[in-house]
């Protein structure tokens, strides 16, 4: 399915007057995450660095702040972006803009046929756009805490009946890293490495449950 959707996706023509990517950031190990990303990074994805990029940032983020960390659990989330294209500044290509409300609706379909998909134990929004195309709404969106408080539930199309999933809401990444404010008590990097945190706790104690 999941191969499938990358298929159409490269195809697709919803938005006319911004450049798609070719490259799908994918997933790993058992999927019990999916993390969705609010946009395509132009640094990242113009050199070609994908997943790893993003999962070894987050795994030096996490291990700044937290001392209990699991250097493999990482490699279980699956990687995808509300919008699978960038979106340039009209005359700079190198410099991305925001994408639009109607940008991201065009996608929101390929981000649940993703998650009936992968079918995670949870999904991790990072910012406004990757929250956006979860709730379908661009306003009253969830605030960020990296705590239970910035949990809320999705329902995902099912084949019979719809499937209901946890979200949590965190800082957008690529804000994050350029941020870079690792020392900064209520700064993004500690709200993200609350969430991931917060969200090893769950996924560890629904694979005991399982055992």
């Amino acid at each position: 399915m999941l191969h499938i959707i990358s298929q159409q996706m490269q195809t697709c023509t919803k938005c006319k007057d911004i450049t798609h990517h070719t490259k799908n950031y994918g997933g790993g190990g058992s999927r019990g995450v999916y993390l969705l990303l609010s946009r395509v990074d132009s640094d990242i994805n113009s050199k070609g660095v994908i997943r790893s990029e993003v999962t070894n940032w987050l795994r030096q983020c996490w291990r700044h702040v937290s001392k209990d960390t699991d250097a493999k659990f990482l490699d279980e989330f699956f990687i995808s972006s509300a919008l699978l294209c960038r979106t340039h500044v009209v005359g700079n290509a190198r410099e991305d803009r925001e994408a639009s409300w109607g940008e991201v609706k065009n996608c929101r379909d390929r981000v649940g046929m993703e998650i009936y998909g992968v079918d995670p134990h949870i999904i991790i929004a990072s910012g406004k756009q990757a929250c956006s195309s979860l709730l379908g709404r661009s306003s009253k969106l969830p605030r960020i805490t990296g705590t239970p408080e910035s949990l809320f539930h999705i329902e995902i199309p099912g084949e019979t009946v719809p499937v209901r999933y946890p979200v949590i809401y965190m800082p957008d990444v690529f804000t994050a890293i350029a941020n870079g404010d690792y020392d900064d008590p209520n700064g993004k990097i500690q709200f993200i490495s609350k969430t991931l945190t917060y969200v090893y706790d769950i996924c560890k104690y629904l694979k005991g449950e399982d055992q």
